[in-house]
């Protein structure tokens, strides 16, 4: 058959034969497209389809060029092996990072990370490429080398081409214009829609890119973007209307400011899982709680310092940190509130818990973490959003802001003055500091970014002192990690400490994470698959830590003036949520329904627990959406810390600002609805609700905003600027 081909091939005309190879890297590019997005993406759209089609056949063209006037066969069919071999790899590698990691790496990410993965994973790669579905997308991809090296490369063999210079250059010039008219339409088509043209360029994210208008362009848009930034990157928004929408706080005046007695919002108690409990009588309302702990009157003014940023954006040393500064002066601050200032003078232990989330709390099985969820501050809607591993849920975490550079964001903050972190804040007042985390203690390159934090003593991690508690495993223990340092700072409070734990990570197999095996026996009889079963059993290790940690701190007499806070880093990543890939639904199962958006598949857990919390007859509620990037300002009002809430692009959760949750890829929730970005969807809370095209547009204005907040906050040393480093170093 091939004879036959090859044959048939020879009595081809030279402008036929030009014709047919001008298409194959047009149409292979878009074949690859298509099986990619097929393979690793849950919306399937017409539009989608067209501006693949459009931008393979602008790339197309113009990989075809290079092998045009090259006379010589063998230079030319190494170059287009080459091309043929290294574009199905880069489709290969993102296939696989979307099996492994269940989302999309930008090329930063993957250089940043690539290491530490074949080191921690080498296993579970080999594995994951030698699967079924691991063999079959390699075929898939390598089609197009195939066709072209068994029959192709006869079709593109130039060098017997009877067709003079000229000629060949009208050809070239023709194909030159094809590629450009086809991108030229791309282009057309993205000025016309508001959402591809944000995708493209005012708030690109990688995932939404590739997503749009597929993975070479949106790999073409990344390499691009990852250059030095410009002042025009920053144009924030006009946000107008917002009166038609929402109630936004009112600014009071300072010389309005007087004590106010307020109460607690009235918020039914409903807690995060069915506790079964029938202590409180049905009757109790929400009028009759007593918050013993709060005071019950209280100053009220706005979270704000008094910093001119109209005049600091006037000498900023750029119009892109100008934009900011005018930005968040055109905001108006947060209030104080009922709960402003009662943990002040408390210790502090923040915990960034591996692969937790809300569903790896039950009662029988957890019930230290059960007790932590449910008798401290009760958040029912809490988000911690998922692009870039484990860096970026501590960069929203402990810097109060979305990774919109993927895992650079936190290397983004080596030298930068970090006036904006609970390491920094409570350092100023006197607080011990420390950072800890129980893996390679170079892993995401912490042993740079975390000197960086505000902890006074600096971080610890396996392999610059931690390997003195912690056994050299995989998992590591957490439960080591918690008794070998609690002893380094139980007699120096007041102390803030950070944890990053490791146990709860995936493989969630017995042979793979020891403590799934240690811990197999106590989860084999829960009514769940054996994978969702070892996601229990790696997070006991979380809460026998916790046990340990909550007794010490009682037996010391620390539990009342202690503040311990976990929140999740990612949904477990290390359990399928869909089945374009082949995969168990395991995160469905652990869920309990079908997860179809990132919003639902990134809800999570925050933990704000104190003794002293225990003391109240009635749990604080927080039922409103809360995101990662709300828990630093929520502790900085907590603890009574002069803070500006115009710096942040979150918000303290008691106040009265707009409870919203968003994410680098343009989806948000607030109480009014929820925003598929992906979809272009907007399902209201309320379906009678007027005016949705208006609000949507409106919270997108908001969320774009928002996003470019922690770009700049990222990108710049923002508070060097506003808050400049004495000249002692003090």
């Amino acid at each position: 058959m091939i004879k036959k081909l090859n044959e048939w091939t020879d009595r081809l005309s030279a402008p036929v034969k030009v014709v047919l190879a001008a298409l194959f890297y047009p149409l292979s590019l878009f074949y690859m497209e298509m099986i990619f997005h097929q393979a690793v993406s849950q919306t399937k759209s017409g539009v989608g389809v067209v501006m693949f089609l459009l931008y393979s056949f602008a790339l197309g063209g113009i990989l075809f060029v290079p092998t045009y006037f090259i006379r010589k066969r063998w230079i030319a069919k190494t170059i287009n092996i080459v091309f043929l071999t290294a574009i199905p790899v880069m489709f290969l590698v993102e296939f696989f990072i979307v099996q492994k990691f269940q989302t999309l790496f930008d090329i930063r990410t993957i250089i940043g990370g690539a290491d530490g993965v074949v080191t921690d994973f080498f296993g579970p790669i080999v594995r994951m490429v030698i699967s079924k579905s691991g063999l079959w997308h390699i075929f898939l991809f390598f089609i197009p080398l195939i066709i072209y090296l068994l029959f192709f490369a006869r079709v593109m063999d130039t060098s017997g081409w009877p067709l003079k210079l000229k000629a060949r250059c009208l050809i070239l010039v023709g194909i030159v214009l094809f590629s450009v008219d086809a991108f030229l339409g791309a282009r057309i088509m993205i000025r016309n829609s508001e959402q591809m043209k944000k995708a493209y360029d005012t708030n690109y994210s990688f995932p939404i890119s590739v997503d749009r208008f597929g993975l070479m362009t949106g790999l073409r848009l990344d390499v691009v973007r990852k250059g030095p930034q410009k002042d025009t990157d920053i144009e924030f928004e006009i946000e107008e209307g917002w009166e038609d929408f929402e109630e936004e706080e009112e600014e009071i005046p300072a010389e309005e400011i007087e004590t106010a007695e307020e109460s607690m919002p009235e918020e039914s108690v409903v807690d995060p899982v069915d506790t079964g409990d029938e202590s409180v009588p049905e009757e109790e309302t929400a009028e009759e709680k007593k918050y013993s702990i709060l005071p019950e009157t209280w100053e009220v003014k706005p979270a704000a310092l008094d910093i001119d940023l109209e005049a600091l954006a006037e000498e900023a040393p750029s119009t892109y940190v100008a934009n900011m500064l005018r930005y968040a002066a055109s905001q108006t601050p947060s209030n104080t509130n009922q709960m402003t200032g009662i943990f002040k003078g408390k210790n502090l232990i923040l915990i960034c818990a591996e692969a937790f989330c809300s569903y790896a709390i039950r009662e029988d099985l957890t019930p230290t973490l059960y007790r932590m969820a449910t008798r401290g501050i009760n958040f029912l809607d809490y988000t911690q959003s998922y692009s870039c591993g484990t860096t970026g849920g501590e960069c929203s975490y402990l810097m109060g802001v979305l990774p919109v550079d993927g895992s650079d964001s936190m290397m983004e903050i080596i030298g930068h003055n970090n006036y904006y972190t609970m390491g920094s804040f409570l350092d100023r007042e006197g607080y011990y500091g420390k950072a800890f985390h129980n893996h390679r203690y170079t892993y995401y390159n912490r042993h740079l970014t975390h000197e960086w934090l505000g902890y006074s003593d600096g971080y610890m991690g396996m392999g610059n002192g931690m390997e003195e508690f912690v056994t050299q495993t995989w998992a590591e223990s957490d439960v080591e990690m918690f008794t070998g340092t609690y002893p380094m700072y139980r007699d120096k409070a007041p102390f803030s400490i950070y944890y990053m734990t490791v146990s709860g990570h995936d493989e969630y197999r017995e042979n793979d994470n020891v403590q799934c095996y240690y811990h197999y026996d106590e989860v084999k009889d829960l009514p769940y698959s054996s994978q969702v079963q070892c996601y229990f059993a790696a997070n006991l290790e979380l809460e026998y830590s916790m046990q340990y940690l909550i007794e010490q701190l009682e037996k010391d007499g620390l539990a009342d003036d202690t503040v311990i806070v976990i929140s999740g880093d990612h949904f477990p990543y290390g359990l399928g949520w869909y089945d374009a890939l082949g995969y168990k639904d395991d995160l469905n199962e652990l869920y309990g329904f079908t997860v179809k958006t990132y919003l639902e598949r990134d809800q999570n857990q925050l933990i704000i627990w104190s003794g002293c919390l225990e003391k109240e007859e009635e749990p604080i509620v927080v039922s409103d959406p809360v995101c990662a990037i709300d828990v630093l300002p929520t502790l900085l009002n907590l603890f009574g810390c002069e803070w500006d809430s115009r710096l942040l692009p979150g918000r303290d959760v008691f106040s009265k600002k707009l409870p919203i949750i968003f994410d680098c890829y343009g989806n948000w929730k607030t109480p009014k609805g929820v925003y598929d970005a992906f979809a272009d969807e907007f399902t209201p809370t309320d379906p009678t609700m007027t005016s949705q095209a208006e609000y949507v547009k409106r919270m997108n204005t908001t969320v774009a905003n928002k996003q470019k907040y922690c770009g700049v906050i990222l990108n710049t040393d923002f508070f060097e600027y506003i808050f400049p480093t004495p000249d002692d170093g003090s």
